[in-house]
This record gives C-alpha cells, sequence and structure tokens, in this order.
C-alpha cells in the first residue's frame, strides 16, 4: 500500500517529520526562513531576467538596423533595376525620348554633311570653313555651270 501515497500525503508525513525533528516551537520560525530564501530566490531570478532582456535588446538593435538597411538598399536595386529596364526597352515608339529624336537628327545630318563634303569634292569646291547651306548653294552653281 505505500506505493499508493499520493503528493499531498507526502507533504502530511513530511510535516510530522518536521514536527518531530525540530519541535512545534521551531515550526514556525523555519517556515519564515524558508519563506525569506524563497522570496530572494524569486528576486534573484526576476533581476537575472532583467538582464538578460537587456542584453537581448542591446543585441537585437543593431540587428534590427543592419535589416532595415539591407532593406532599404534592395528596394533601392529594384528601383533602379527597373529605371535601367525601362530606359533599354521602350514598349513603343511614344516612349522614345527627346534626346533619343535629337540624336537621330543629328546623325541625319551628319550624313547629309558627309554626302555633301563628298559632292563638293567631285566637283573640285573648296570645303574648307564652309557651312552645309553654303556648300549647298556652291554645289548648284557649280551644276548650273556644268549643266
Amino acid at each position: 500500500m505505500i506505493y499508493q501515497v499520493g503528493g499531498i500525503e507526502w507533504l502530511w508525513i513530511l510535516l510530522a517529520l518536521l514536527i518531530l525533528f525540530f519541535g512545534s516551537k521551531r515550526l514556525p520560525e523555519i517556515a519564515r526562513s524558508l519563506g525569506r530564501a524563497f522570496a530572494e530566490f524569486q528576486k534573484g531570478r526576476m533581476e537575472i531576467e532583467r538582464e538578460l532582456r537587456a542584453i537581448q535588446e542591446e543585441v537585437m538593435l543593431p540587428a534590427r538596423e543592419v535589416k532595415s538597411t539591407v532593406e532599404e538598399m534592395k528596394s533601392d536595386v529594384e528601383k533602379i533595376k527597373s529605371d535601367v529596364k525601362n530606359l533599354t526597352s521602350p514598349t513603343n515608339p511614344s516612349q522614345i525620348t527627346p534626346i533619343q529624336e535629337s540624336t537621330k537628327e543629328v546623325l541625319k545630318e551628319l550624313k547629309s554633311s558627309e554626302k555633301l563634303l563628298e559632292i563638293a569634292k567631285n566637283l573640285n569646291i573648296l570645303v574648307n570653313g564652309k557651312t552645309p547651306q553654303e556648300l549647298k548653294e556652291e554645289i548648284k552653281r557649280k551644276l548650273d555651270e556644268l549643266g
């Protein structure tokens, strides 16, 4: 039957043994001492928990700052990628920028200027220091003379 002794029964047995060993007069004193010891233990535990939370916060603060910096950099990179993609691949002709249009015009003018220079040289016209308009007029005069 000893194997069927529950938790409460063990407390009664322990209390009876304490009364036998220490007597009923010292039992309240022992209980107070145990209560004080338990209270000190709880204070120490709470202090350790508070210290651990403070240390954890100190460690986590830089980690949070690094994480937010990485997130900002990530969004900046995504924006740059999007901008580059938009610049390099227009989806329709209306998205061609004015700079691209003016570049096309300059290339056309260069090609026509090169043609003017070639025609002028073939007609033995001096080209140094002359504007394209002057070259056109002189080519026209030369053709009229030959024609």
